[in-house]
């Protein structure tokens, strides 16, 4: 969940999901609808929200979106990440 609003991110996965694991849905509680799709060829192995980033973690690489249009704004191949450290993240969070 974003703070407190209404917009909450959804990855797949678990015994039976309803998304695959490699799908964030960011679902907008107050219209009850997906308000926007983001899918990658590998698994998402960890997601962190700002305001103004979408910050996507996968095992060699993290996408940086912006909130506000969902547009890219950059992708960084990383070393092998299989647990999805968020310390990647958490660094482009505060940039």
């Amino acid at each position: 969940m974003l703070y407190r609003c209404n917009i909450l991110a959804i990855v797949g996965g678990g015994s039976s999901p309803m998304y695959p694991s490699n799908k964030v849905m960011l679902w907008d509680e107050q219209q009850a609808k997906c308000i926007a799709e983001l899918t990658f060829r590998t698994d998402v192995k960890g997601l962190r929200l700002k305001s103004d980033k979408i910050i996507v973690i996968l095992e060699e690489k993290i996408y940086v979106y912006n909130f506000s249009d969902i547009a890219l704004i950059d992708h960084i191949e990383t070393i092998k990440n299989p647990k999805g450290l968020e310390e990647f993240g958490e660094v482009l969070l505060s940039l």
